[in-house]
């Protein structure tokens, strides 16, 4: 929530959850790409359980990474905060190629001089930066699932926890319940769309977070058939075992 929420005015992140030293280096690296394809600060949200974890890292060969894009505009027509029909800017020049780069914190204008005084510039371009990462929530969807085709109970989990809870899950699939798994890997933007439409197909979602009960209640802004959410906190630092998720998941 200090991640989405720590400022003093609107904008938009991109942060995304490791559960695992595997995870920590490949969301390290998806994180930067992101942040030069949306120009967003991107926080790497990790735990301190993940952050003492020991474990293999495997480093693949080749390494995805972004790509920034010169401008089609021109130097002489170049204004480097006019947003393209996508919403995204128009490339990313670097200085001493002939392009105008004007770098301030301020409100500003789409040359880059500022324009605080001005509410209608300054409400555009809020709107601008809140929008392209909203607009491209869809895309920024980072989730992985097992056994939801026929799960009438889901378990919702990111970081740490979400190790917990796929062994707990697989326990309950064990003695034949079912219950499906979720893990979320990029928590800001929500993923709204795709977790409103899995929802609807359970009867029962369990939450087991390391906070008072943060993410349940996310999730309570996306169920319309009145499924019941359990919210499973665990405080003190100590990670939830999966034997206290089963339970859950029986209660």
């Amino acid at each position: 929530m200090q991640a989405k929420y720590g400022s003093h005015g609107d904008y938009e992140l991109v942060a995304l959850c490791p559960s695992s030293v595997q995870e920590s280096f490949e969301l390290t690296v998806k994180a930067f790409n992101l942040a030069d394809q949306y120009r967003v600060p991107v926080i790497v949200l990790s735990d301190e359980i993940v952050g003492h974890t020991r474990e293999k890292l495997r480093i693949p060969d080749d390494i995805p990474i972004y790509k920034r894009q010169q401008p089609a505009a021109p130097p002489e027509q170049y204004k480097p905060y006019a947003p393209l029909a996508s919403g995204l800017l128009d490339g990313m020049p670097a200085f001493g190629q002939g392009y105008k780069l004007l770098v301030d914190g301020q409100l500003h204008n789409e040359s880059g001089n500022r324009a605080g005084h001005d509410p209608e510039i300054s409400g555009r371009l809020m709107e601008r930066l809140c929008r392209k990462i909203t607009d491209h929530a869809d895309e920024l969807l980072d989730i992985e699932t097992a056994f939801t085709d026929d799960a009438q109970t889901l378990v919702i989990a990111y970081g740490s926890v979400a190790r917990s809870a796929y062994s707990a899950v697989k326990m309950a699939r064990a003695e034949g319940m079912k219950v499906g798994f979720v893990k979320i890997k990029i928590l800001w933007p929500f993923p709204d769309g795709f977790l409103k439409e899995l929802l609807s197909k359970a009867s029962r979602i369990i939450v087991p977070e390391m906070n008072i009960g943060k993410i349940a209640r996310e999730l309570e802004r996306l169920v319309s058939g009145g499924q019941k959410i359990a919210s499973i906190p665990k405080l003190g630092g100590n990670l939830h075992t999966p034997l206290e998720i089963l339970v859950g998941i029986k209660g």
